[in-house]
């Protein structure tokens, strides 16, 4: 999750909070799956795509 949140220059802390608001409970040392990530860019207005 802190490299989601490094990725969009925003604290992990802000990760966490939007996952929260979608009732998903994560720690910071969590890795997400791509749709969660998927949800916490699109809030953040970025179109997630997967790395190779």
């Amino acid at each position: 999750m802190r490299d989601l949140a490094t990725a969009l220059q925003v604290q992990f802390y802000h990760v966490v909070a939007v996952l929260m608001k979608h009732d998903i409970y994560k720690t910071a040392a969590d890795n997400l799956d791509f749709s969660t990530a998927s949800l916490v860019c699109t809030h953040y207005g970025v179109k997630p795509r997967r790395s190779n």
